[in-house]
């Protein structure tokens, strides 16, 4: 009996050693993290920021609780290195009752010293502190840095960016009588044992070159996010050489200081023929189709046929309708030799998604025929950064699809502002 209370004694000694050492580590580790005004700078293939929750605070009054410890992430890659300094500032302020303008941008820090410059803090309106305290879209967007401000093009980076996305996607953006010749077979991307013989007419279809070859200086992309409302972006969208705009966003009336209207590109999925247009099952549903294109001028409709097998006869019938009526906009089809490469490179870089956006794909395309690319429009939640209800998209609030990941694809634009390579604007333009 002695034996076994001696050997306890040793095991329970043993243990507390243990619990001591811990402890101690603890509280060496707190003492060196980081200020609640500070964030772990993200590495290019971090897919979260360390979360920093709002202080609640007042300006002045020093902090006493501890942020939340930031998520590691010891992922390498061989592709662009990316290192974001921007601090997330977004906290209430109960000493300023209704703020409804606020500065988008971070934190600069000298990293000759490693000292942050405190610049003001974005202020939610008290009144909205209860609403979103339990909100998850609220807590998930605040893990999103702000990006850097002002944005400066790097044309090293986006050559550089450039070349890695042309040895991975290389092939035309667009379907053409060259890369899909008579005789010829078609291997849809997204379904892997469909695919399509190019007969004589289905290559009718297809244009003979590539008509998006010609490089524009600057380019707007336009997306439909709620953000854009009251933005007063009209004007710098429309100075663009090029404007590229997704699945017949409304550009005329009411939403024109906020969208622009000059369109080149413009994008449209299969499935609203099915939805909007009925499959054009009678006449008044062919002249809806032409009415709203009619908004967007001499334009190219961008459609993806080849992705899924549905999606083909849609599309074509699409082309026939503009040939019906005599339309002056021409028919362009996603090449899936690009798109299927072009939903692996975003998965790999950590879009965990089953299939990337319509916007992630023209983003893509628009790398290869523009200089810079300017974003508008893509802002994944349902809150701007003052905690204001924002729709779904700006002319309405219909549902999102359930295939794509939209905070990712954020994450990933954020990435490519930050290196100079596209300009994300998701502010004011007045």
């Amino acid at each position: 009996m002695a034996e076994q209370r001696n050997w306890l004694a040793v095991v329970v000694l043993i243990v507390y050693a243990l619990v001591g050492i811990a402890t101690f580590s603890t509280f060496i580790n707190f003492d060196n993290q980081y200020t609640p005004v500070q964030a772990v700078r993200m590495r290019e293939n971090d897919l979260l920021s360390p979360s920093v929750s709002p202080s609640t605070a007042s300006p002045g009054k020093k902090q006493t609780s501890k942020p939340a410890l930031p998520t590691k992430n010891t992922s390498t890659s061989s592709s662009s290195n990316l290192t974001s300094t921007e601090v997330p500032l977004i906290r209430i302020d109960p000493s300023r009752s209704n703020q409804t303008h606020a500065p988008l941008h971070s934190a600069k820090i000298d990293h000759s010293t490693q000292k942050h410059t405190p610049l003001p803090a974005i202020t939610v309106d008290p009144s909205r502190r209860k609403a979103l305290a339990g909100n998850k879209e609220w807590k998930q967007m605040q893990d999103f840095p702000r990006v850097k401000q002002p944005w400066v093009y790097n044309k090293t980076a986006a050559d550089n960016f450039r070349k890695e996305l042309e040895e991975c996607c290389g092939e035309d953006p667009v379907v053409t009588k060259k890369n899909h010749p008579v005789n010829s077979t078609i291997q849809y991307d997204a379904e892997g044992k469909s695919r399509l013989y190019v007969s004589e007419a289905v290559a009718r279809r297809f244009p003979d070159e590539n008509p998006l070859k010609k490089t524009y200086a600057r380019c707007s992309m336009v997306g439909s996010s709620g953000i854009l409302s009251g933005s007063g972006c009209g004007k710098a969208i429309d100075s663009a050489d090029f404007v590229l705009r997704c699945n017949l966003a409304p550009v005329a009336g009411q939403f024109k200081a906020d969208v622009g209207q000059r369109t080149h590109l413009i994008t449209m999925n299969p499935s609203m023929v099915q939805n909007r247009y009925k499959v054009f099952r009678n006449k008044t549903m062919k002249e809806r189709f032409v009415r709203d294109l009619s908004e967007y001028g001499n334009t190219r409709v961008w459609m993806t046929p080849f992705s899924y097998k549905f999606g083909t006869s849609l599309s074509y019938r699409v082309q026939d309708v503009m040939k019906e009526f005599k339309l002056k906009q021409q028919m362009v089809f996603a090449n899936p030799n690009f798109t299927g490469p072009v939903n692996t490179f975003w998965k790999r870089r950590g879009v965990r998604s089953f299939r990337s956006s319509t916007g992630m794909f023209l983003m893509t395309a628009a790398l290869r025929i523009c200089e810079e690319v300017h974003l508008y429009g893509f802002w994944p939640w349902h809150f701007d950064r003052l905690g204001r209800n924002l729709t779904h998209h700006y002319f309405d609030n219909s549902k999102v699809g359930w295939a794509h990941n939209f905070p990712h694809e954020f994450r990933q634009y954020q990435k490519l502002h930050n290196m100079g390579v596209i300009h994300l604007n998701t502010g004011s333009c007045t």
